[in-house]
């Protein structure tokens, strides 16, 4: 056989092999999670009161009250996404390296100044800080350092690049109101300034009270209780000046809540923001925020639409 060709075959051999291992072979990878170790330990007991959070979307400070609730309080004080907070958390907590680097000039790693923060604060004060710079050359991770962890340069996941990555929207909660279908009492409804009708809670009975007393159909109110207690923002204004132009200042229509304590909201629907949503405020509150056509749409039924007209249909509705 030639000798070059069978050099040649040698090597496309060989590369094959590499490729098959560390490439193709997804036990490559499996071999390298297991060598993976935490970057803190964080005894047990010592919960988290406070994330500083630093990334290209800006600067985001969380704390967390005696009650166990968690707000940002800077750059806005509002609500937090519970659900994204809690994967913030559990990623930071159980943080795991890739590889260590070891000493080296940070700005060479994009560590001086690293693009993502994040410094987590205990109860007792002890706090723990993670810095992400750069991406790896090859791969889909990047360089590291921490404070009150593992010593000197490592790499991490891609996975928590992002998840350290988070916009203000997405820590911040996108509920208009918070409140459960059992907590309400009644509801009105207003266009052009005009009242169009109350709907009222009875004894666990939904009846339309204003302009006339008459059975709702249950199909009607399970569907407005299901809209209002899971509505959500699909964007926020938190520095919107020009109401008018947003059809708030004098809003087009008004949905106004009474709950079972007497505590009452009213969510003032402005003009369409496009052709799925529009703008919407609470009263007493800055924000503006954007949602869903749908949620104002079916409040806008006729109330002779709303009767109860079925024979044997039960007007209930929790």
């Amino acid at each position: 056989m030639n000798i070059k060709l069978t050099v040649y075959l040698t090597a496309v051999l060989a590369l094959a092999i590499v490729a098959v291992v560390f490439v193709i072979n997804p036990r490559h990878k499996a071999a390298e999670r297991l060598h993976m170790k935490n970057v803190f330990t964080i005894p047990g007991g010592s919960a988290v009161i406070g994330i500083d959070l630093h990334n290209e979307n800006g600067d985001f400070v969380l704390k967390k009250d005696t009650k166990g609730t968690w707000s940002i309080v800077s750059p806005v004080n509002t609500g937090t996404d519970a659900a994204a907070v809690n994967t913030l958390l559990g990623a930071f907590e159980t943080l795991r390296y890739v590889k260590k680097i070891g000493a080296g000039t940070l700005s060479a790693f994009g560590l001086s100044p690293a693009s993502v923060t994040a410094t987590v604060t205990m109860q007792d004060n002890r706090a723990y800080g993670l810095s992400i710079g750069s991406a790896v050359p090859l791969g889909e991770n990047y360089y590291a350092t921490a404070s009150n962890g593992i010593p000197g340069i490592f790499t991490v996941s891609g996975w928590i690049r992002k998840q350290l990555g988070s916009t203000l929207f997405e820590l911040r909660s996108k509920s208009l109101i918070t409140l459960s279908q059992s907590d309400i009492a009644a509801i009105s409804f207003t266009k052009d300034s005009k009242a169009v009708y109350t709907l009222q809670k009875v004894k666990d009975v939904w009846t339309i009270t204003k302009p006339s007393r008459h059975a709702v159909k249950t199909s009607l109110i399970n569907d407005m209780l299901f809209r209002l207690t899971g509505m959500k923002a699909n964007a926020i204004l938190d520095d919107a000046k020009d109401l008018k132009s947003m059809g708030l200042e004098k809003p087009l229509e008004v949905i106004s809540i009474v709950r079972m304590d007497n505590k009452r909201y009213s969510i003032k629907i402005g003009k369409n923001t496009d052709d799925n949503s529009v703008y919407a405020m609470v009263a007493g509150r800055p924000e503006v925020y954007r949602i869903s056509k749908s949620v104002p749409a079916i409040f806008e039924t006729q109330v002779r639409d709303m009767y109860q007209t079925k024979e044997g249909e039960k007007h209930g509705g929790k």
